[in-house]
């Protein structure tokens, strides 16, 4: 069907069930909207008009308002009650717009459950009585109108469940949260598979709970399929079962990357706080699937079986929910995974199953002393809010380990509900490379509390000396900022984080004008300051910008006096043109996430391809450009002799390059130009790895780019580690990882490392032969928008490179 159809469909359900005679049971409601403005709707189906169907509801109800802060009290009514209360149940279909028949076999269960009069249908009826519906029936309508995976800003959003960029995303979570569900099914295709959780697992789930629900209900899966005459795959099932005696497809090489790792997917997400919210991937082939009915099928008949299922098990589904949130209130220890006898004698070990790892103390996201951004530890502090997890904030200042946290800054307990879900966030990760060969999405590690903008301080559990006093978070802190009193010849300002970019690019649109630092040096207010730090004149247009910015953005503008130290020119924020080579550029992460530091001032130019691009546009495209982004792009060939000379011209005007890892040709670009741009050659390696994060140090003091981030710091790797081998002649380093791989590879996967990565060059800036300015960066901070710590660093990138606003290039 139609993905514009969903309303009227629905509305045809309600007419339908009125014409019958039949009590209304579903309601809907817009969550949000998509990227280009479809409506999000969330559908519940509730039958309540038998007085049973209304009891079991409200006794849902009570222990829905119980189970995140008296979960033991709620325990004892279930308890009470039997299996007596209404049971969640969650689907979501079409997060991938051309995965479509979910959608379809969700609005078939929706019709069945409204317009099937009560009494005719057991089953139906049984859903009826012991269990509500929440469906979210397509996630991603402009994908589904476009036939593409991802949405219209080109993220594949069942990866966004933690970075949490697209609206379609915030909306779909935000009702799931309301609701808890503590089952449900994301609908996905064409693998032919009901997820069955291979390694590894994520250590933010309670796994003893959540493998024997999915053991137990991927059987009645495997047997009510079969009926139809449909087999499929068991991921953890196949792994356990190994490779010989049984023929392929099983064992670890095969069912390793269907792993339940990453917590950025829907299923992923929920289950930190559910017992057996789970993917069923349709088919379009094989035994009994006959193309694309039988995928519709093959969801319409696995979300009845797992419904039975679940309806057969809900008080200890309940409980077990319930269970799950009374651990994290209590503080409870971590349990063995495998100790049921279906679960062990199924070949699940705590060796090869257990993933699990004690949760610390606390988490503090530091508040004024000690946090490099506020508004970015209060942006983090906030995504956890608004996904459940409990916040304090400290009543007055406090030390810990010999350091000193100011009034307000952040406390997250381990002793919540959600502590799964806290972790997730906060923590580092693992170093899984000794455990696992490889995953099913990299990267291996994710952690926001290190590769967002805030830094995040973790206490170890059990440490008695941490007790602040805090009280419970409702909103964020006040910011504050302005400009710094006393007298000043000139006022300066170090970029933090993207909120703080953000808000001098509008200083910059607004008409003030500013240099880059590249050197330290000593201000009035705040001492030493590092290069890369940005200086504005003292005149009362630009105090009185200045003023107004930091105060809403909350940073402070510190004073200098004398001579204001020499730099590059800002003039006017950075004109980015991201470059690319086709005639209709499709919005992808590269673009995203360029926007959410730079706004509309980042735009796609095609290099060859389209009427529009530098080899065919009538007037040139980067006539307005200051800094060119490589998304991928070769320096065009002879026959392009256009495109050849605008970029030409380009570089001889001070125009800017910037190129990361997202494609090799980015670093060859500026040698392989004609003539060369560099005198050498900028080349990577790449050792084949899985994703995690890193550790790299800053081996520039005077760097533009690094100057204003600590001595070491932490970087996103997407995928594999790559490192820089060689670099043009005059080159200037700015980072490296740190010197041994022990040290520099903080959580992943990264096997067979090699030791020419240590200590490895991974940020470089240098001078052209005609005088321009480039910026190499040996990993992608554009990738799923995750790596929002190294966004300031790419801004920092923008301004030095830019010299289309200096004088000599004026002419």
């Amino acid at each position: 069907m139609p993905g514009e159809a969903v309303k009227c469909t629905l509305d045809d359900f309600q007419q339908e069930a009125r014409a019958a005679g039949i009590p209304s049971r579903m309601s809907y409601s817009v969550i949000g909207r998509s990227v280009r403005g479809s409506d999000l709707y969330s559908v519940v189906i509730n039958a309540r008009e038998t007085p049973q169907q209304r009891r079991d509801y409200q006794r849902w109800e009570k222990l829905h308002s119980l189970m995140r802060s008296d979960p033991a009290r709620a325990q004892a009514l279930l308890d009470e009650w039997g299996p007596d209360v209404k049971l969640p149940i969650f689907v979501e279909a079409n997060i991938h717009g051309n995965e479509e028949e979910g959608l379809d076999a969700s609005m078939q269960v929706i019709r069945d459950l409204v317009t099937t009069p009560y009494g005719s249908n057991h089953e139906v009826d049984e859903i009826l009585d012991h269990a509500f519906l929440v469906v979210h029936p397509t996630v991603n309508p402009d994908g589904r109108a476009a036939n593409t995976r991802a949405n219209a800003n080109g993220f594949d959003m069942n990866r966004d469940l933690l970075v949490q960029g697209q609206p379609e995303v915030r909306a779909s979570i935000t009702d799931m949260l309301r609701w808890l569900p503590p089952v449900g099914l994301t609908m996905h295709g064409y693998t032919n598979m009901i997820q069955s959780m291979t390694m590894p697992h994520n250590p933010g789930y309670e796994y003893d709970l959540l493998v024997g629900w999915n053991q137990r209900r991927v059987d009645a899966n495997e047997t009510d399929l079969g009926a139809i005459g449909m087999d499929f795959i068991r991921q953890v099932n196949d792994w356990n079962a190994n490779a010989q005696p049984n023929p392929p497809p099983t064992g670890p090489a095969y069912a390793e990357g269907w792993d339940d790792w990453g917590p950025f997917y829907t299923a992923g997400h929920a289950s930190t706080w559910a017992v057996d919210i789970q993917t069923v991937e349709m088919c379009d082939s094989g035994p009994g699937c006959d193309g694309r009915f039988g995928s519709k099928r093959m969801q319409y008949v696995a979300f009845y079986s797992s419904a039975r299922f679940w309806l057969t098990n809900r008080n200890a589904i309940l409980h077990d929910q319930l269970e799950i949130f009374r651990r994290g209130v209590t503080g409870a220890e971590r349990l063995n995974c495998c100790d049921d006898p279906l679960v062990a004698a199924r070949g699940f070990t705590e060796a090869q199953h257990n993933w699990m790892v004690e949760y610390p103390e606390a988490y503090v996201i530091p508040f004024g002393s000690g946090q490099r951004s506020d508004a970015e530890a209060s942006r983090l502090a906030k995504w956890l809010l608004d996904n459940g997890v409990e916040v304090r904030a400290a009543t007055r200042a406090f030390s810990w380990d010999g350091k000193k946290y100011g009034k307000g800054s952040y406390v997250v307990s381990m002793k919540q509900a959600f502590r799964g879900l806290a972790f997730t966030v906060l923590d580092a990760g693992q170093d899984i490379s000794d455990r696992i060969t490889r995953l099913y999405a990299p990267p291996g590690a994710w952690s926001p509390g290190h590769i967002w903008g805030a830094d995040v301080v973790k206490v170890p559990r059990g440490d008695a000396m941490f007790h602040p006093t805090t009280r419970p978070v409702t909103s964020m802190n006040q910011l504050s900022g302005g400009v710094r009193s006393g007298p000043a010849d000139w006022y300066a300002v170090l970029l933090r984080g993207p909120n703080e970019t953000r808000a001098v690019l509008d200083l910059l649109r607004a008409g003030v004008t500013g240099t880059l630092t590249e050197a330290p040096f000593d201000t009035a207010s705040a001492g030493r300051m590092p290069a890369g730090s940005l200086v504005f004149p003292d005149d009362t247009k630009t105090v009185a910008a200045l003023r107004a910015a930091s105060k809403k953005a909350g940073f402070y503008v510190e004073r200098g006096r004398g001579t204001p130290p020499a730099g590059t020119k800002v003039t006017r924020a950075p004109r980015i043109g991201v470059l690319v080579d086709s005639a209709q550029p499709a919005v992808n992460d590269t673009l995203w996430a360029l926007q959410r530091i730079f706004g509309e001032d980042a735009a796609f130019v095609s290099a060859v391809a389209g009427a529009n691009s530098l080899q065919n546009a009538p007037t040139d495209p980067l006539r307005d450009v200051d800094v060119v982004y490589n998304a991928g792009q070769n320096y065009p060939s002879a026959q392009n002799a256009t495109a050849r000379a605008r970029l030409q011209a380009f570089f001889a005007r001070g125009g800017g390059y910037i190129a990361t890892s997202q494609s090799a040709n980015n670093f060859a670009f500026l040698g392989d130009a004609q003539p060369a741009l560099v005198d050498g050659r900028i080349t990577q390696a790449s050792q084949s790895a899985g994703g995690g994060i890193a550790r790299w140090a800053k081996s520039e003091a005077a760097s533009p780019l690094t100057g204003g981030y600590p001595t070491q710091d932490y970087l996103y790797l997407p995928t594999n580690v790559t490192y820089f081998t060689s670099l043009p002649n005059g080159a200037t380093i700015d980072g490296r990882y740190l010197g041994n791989t022990t040290d520099m590879f903080v959580a992943g996967l990264w096997r067979n490392r090699q030791q020419d990565a240590a200590g490895a060059p991974v940020i470089a800036r240098g001078e052209t032969t005609v005088g321009s300015r480039y910026v190499a960066f040996a990993t992608n901070p554009f990738s799923r928008g995750d790596a929002e710590r190294e966004w300031t660093l790419m801004s920092q990138a923008a301004f030095w490179t830019n010299l289309t606003d200096e004088d000599h290039h004026n002419d």
